[in-house]
């Protein structure tokens, strides 16, 4: 069983590389992650797509129709490197989540919005404990950490457990509707 969505990063807009040429600053481009369990098959369909993969010092560059595939626990991201052309790109995930995509990315852009927004400084980062607790229900955890893996997991899955004992969830109903 497997769950696969469209992606489309926008150049026109917090995607837009003309405004942040480092892709690491763009609010969309996700930072070098691992899945727990999943692996992720992204596959563009227009536009120009730079990654990481396995190697997060060397960015490789996709062609149209090529498929990129990610093994569970295999470090990783993708950004849009093209400065007038949106990105469009299929990403297929097996097996698919126990709750939906549609679910978490919705709850994930809801919070960013939201909750990034409602500080004093204006709009700025949503809470951390919060992005942990999402991040981690979705079985996703940062791929760049300069500790062992088996450490990484303890650390993420112990703050996402005291976030949750604080009162962040995995996903709220005024963003998305459980599947």
């Amino acid at each position: 069983m497997y769950s696969e969505l469209e992606y489309v990063a926008k150049v026109n807009g917090p995607c837009d590389p003309k405004r942040y040429p480092n892709p690491f600053d763009r609010p969309c481009t996700p930072l070098p992650h691992i899945h727990d369990e999943q692996t992720e098959t992204f596959t563009l369909i227009s536009g120009s797509m730079s990654y990481y993969h396995e190697d997060l010092t060397t960015p490789k560059h996709a062609k149209i129709g090529e498929k990129i595939v990610v093994k569970p626990l295999t470090p990783h991201t993708v950004w849009n490197d093209s400065p007038d052309q949106d990105m469009v790109v299929t990403i297929r995930l097996e097996p698919a989540p126990e709750s939906s995509n549609e679910q978490f990315f919705e709850t994930v852009s809801g919070v960013n919005r939201d909750l990034a927004c409602s500080g004093l400084d204006g709009c700025g980062e949503p809470p951390l404990l919060q992005m942990i607790v999402l991040l981690n229900g979705g079985g996703v955890m940062p791929g760049d950490a300069p500790l062992p893996l088996w450490l990484v997991r303890i650390i993420w899955k112990s703050v996402a457990a005291f976030g949750r004992l604080m009162g962040y969830r995995e996903y709220y109903d005024e963003y998305s509707k459980p599947w």
